[in-house]
């Protein structure tokens, strides 16, 4: 039995796979808090993990590394493992975690490792037993993180209308944390080697300016090949009909098509797989807006009249409901919400009010929609 007051290092260990996908330090039951009201706690990836683990009829296991630690040690050993096995979040190995462990400091720590990075740690201080399993734990992490050969990678940042704003290393682009933003435009910048939208314009390589067409609608993470603006715009004005391609690898990675009062675009993934379509009339966006899946589960639909958007649906990974809405007309007004695991977590119903569900489809309450004014304000009240 551990002592209450020593600590620990630990793992989470996914069955199915017999893999460690969590490290951490702790003391008494610190690890339980990962299975406990999970869907409150900031790390989703670690809680996607366990979800998928429970739906697959698997329970996670925990596992104890070391015992019987002063903080300092636990420290260290949690900093040192989840340096050999790496992060998935940051690309770098099999770990659901987000910081890199120890004493790390939002905003005075880089969130990163590289490959000299000291394991300042005492393999002595350990009993023999302990130094063996501490050896066992081979390093498998890489921290090249955006695909570079540059050991100082820069990420340069421009205007959507491609005007240089300033470079700025990965440890300045990440500053204060992890967000799910910033990651994806990590993740963007190492696979591709054009430069990539969201909401400003990204690259790994410097450009004094980048070339971007006021005419080609662009979603988050597209890819923003140059030549192809530049041929589009030239050739606007000339041919009603028009498709143009951008290939990487031989991919199809964007195909634009000018048609005498429309505009349509579709991009794809690396892996050529439809990334997302939309079409646009007379500079404003009509019909269906579609964005899909890595995996080709469709992501979202939007239905789009004269640039205004009509309805709404979002769908989680595996293909289940996530959202639905439309544009709140009285008497045909739809709101729903699914939770991840199929169950509903919300459902508008004319003249009752929206009714709450936790994650097991148990009805909660009634949040009831009120109006008054002229500003027809929502105020809520709880049932």
């Amino acid at each position: 039995m551990m002592d209450k007051n020593s600590f620990y290092v630990y793992a989470l260990v996914d069955p199915r796979k017999n893999e460690f996908f969590y490290i951490g330090k702790g003391k008494g039951r610190r690890y339980s808090a990962h299975l406990i009201g999970n869907d409150n706690q900031e790390n989703s990836l670690k809680n996607r993990r366990i979800r998928q683990i429970e739906k697959d009829l698997f329970k996670v296991k925990f596992e104890v590394l070391f015992s019987d630690l002063d903080e300092t040690t636990a420290l260290q050993l949690e900093k040192l493992i989840i340096y050999r096995l790496g992060r998935e979040v940051l690309f770098e190995g099999l770990l659901t975690n987000l910081v890199p462990g120890g004493t790390w400091d939002r905003w005075n720590d880089s969130v990163f490792h590289s490959d000299s990075y000291p394991p300042n740690f005492n393999i002595n201080s350990l009993s023999l037993e302990d130094q063996e399993k501490l050896s066992s734990i081979k390093k498998v992490s890489n921290f090249n993180y955006l695909q570079v050969e540059d050991k100082n990678p820069t990420i340069y940042k421009y205007s959507i209308a491609g005007e240089f704003i300033a470079g700025q290393s990965l440890d300045e682009f990440f500053r204060g944390g992890i967000t799910s933003e910033r990651v994806e435009i990590l993740k963007s910048l190492r696979e591709n080697d054009l430069p990539i939208y969201w909401g400003y314009i990204y690259s790994k390589k410097y450009f004094q300016e980048v070339y971007v067409s006021d005419s080609i609608p662009l979603d988050f993470c597209d890819i923003v090949d140059q030549s192809l603006h530049k041929k589009f715009d030239h050739c606007y004005n000339i041919t009603k009909h028009l498709i143009l391609e951008s290939r990487v690898d031989d991919t199809v990675r964007m195909r634009v098509a000018r048609e005498p009062k429309n505009v349509m675009v579709e991009t794809f993934f690396p892996s050529g797989k439809k990334k997302y379509s939309i079409r646009r009339r007379d500079g404003e966006r009509f019909g269906s807006f579609k964005r899909w899946y890595e995996n080709g589960k469709l992501k979202s639909e939007q239905i789009y009249e004269r640039g205004e958007k009509k309805s709404f649906k979002s769908f989680y990974e595996d293909g289940g409901k996530c959202f639905e809405v439309n544009n709140f007309k009285p008497g045909n007004k739809i709101y729903n919400r699914w939770h991840e695991n199929g169950y509903p977590e919300m459902k508008y119903v004319e003249g009752v009010g929206y009714l709450c569900y936790n994650s097991q489809g148990k009805y909660l309450r009634t949040v009831h929609p009120e109006t008054s004014g002229s500003d027809n304000q929502m105020t809520i009240k709880f049932e």
